[in-house]
């Protein structure tokens, strides 16, 4: 191949590269109701839930021992730029809570993560 081909098909890599980054960061967030769970009312044991979001999705283990969640390990985590979000785990289990901010840059894989949860913790009671 020429140079000049190799460059035409760098840029037009980037170019695309960049209005795909584009399009999904400029997607608009949609509104995600998270609803209290009471975590002392949990039996002890592993609740597996799952949560889609767009094109994000995530599917996570929530381990509660004796009222307390002890561990929350996510399972699944389909996501274009929200790997930070995966941190949000340690924010839900320190504070005992599913009402923790949102990661910056990681809005959606933050709300499915959370939502995941709040589905493992629920869906046997529903």
């Amino acid at each position: 191949m020429s140079r000049k081909l190799i460059i035409r098909i760098a840029i037009t890599m980037l170019v695309l590269f960049a209005g795909g980054y584009l399009a999904i960061s400029s997607m608009k967030v949609p509104a995600v109701t998270v609803h209290f769970v009471d975590f002392t009312s949990l039996a002890d044991g592993t609740y597996k839930g799952a949560y889609v979001l767009g094109p994000v999705s995530a599917e996570v283990a929530v381990t509660v021992a004796g009222g307390v969640v002890k561990d929350i390990k996510i399972e699944k985590h389909e996501t274009v730029m929200g790997k930070p979000a995966e941190n949000i785990v340690d924010e839900v289990v320190k504070r005992q809570t599913l009402e923790v901010d949102a990661v910056s840059r990681a809005t959606w894989s933050s709300k499915a993560i959370i939502k995941a949860i709040e589905v493992a913790l629920t869906k046997e009671r529903n």
